[in-house]
């Protein structure tokens, strides 16, 4: 079980050493940090609305240019979704926000994505070292499935 006191601003887990819990925060801590500074606080600054929150989700799903075993048909498909998501956002950007120039926005947009797999790798990283070094195991990200 985990349990969160906003009012003590700390993380408790039943049955766990609080030594140990106190170096799985020091483990965790510039992985948190990297995440609030690579995601979190980018996303605030921008404001993200719904349209582009979906937009941003959507290149991430259908990104198939590196999934194994996929068939090349398959990856077309993605391809045209991306496009027409591409174009979605084109005439948001347009006809609603009425933007003449979203070229930077748009930027911002694409370099979530790539702090996001950034993120990613990280997470990955500290997980294989926390079982190195018996912190944790999660074995969740040893699974293809979590590439």
């Amino acid at each position: 079980d985990l349990a969160v006191d906003i009012t003590k601003a700390g993380v408790y887990i039943d049955g766990m050493d609080p030594h140990k819990l106190e170096e799985l925060m020091k483990f965790c801590f510039p992985l948190k940090q990297g995440i609030s500074e690579m995601i979190e606080m980018p996303i605030k600054q921008l404001q993200l609305s719904q349209f582009e929150i979906c937009y941003v989700v959507g290149l991430i799903i259908f990104s198939a240019h590196d999934v194994r075993g996929l068939t090349n048909q398959a990856k077309q498909i993605c391809e045209e979704i991306i496009d027409q998501f591409s174009s979605e956002l084109h005439n948001y950007y347009t006809y609603e926000l009425k933007l003449s120039n979203y070229a930077g926005r748009h930027a911002k947009l694409i370099r979530l994505i790539s702090c996001a797999h950034q993120v990613l790798i990280s997470i990955k990283d500290y997980m294989t070292m926390a079982k190195i070094f018996d912190i944790f195991v999660v074995d969740i990200y040893e699974s293809e499935l979590y590439e």
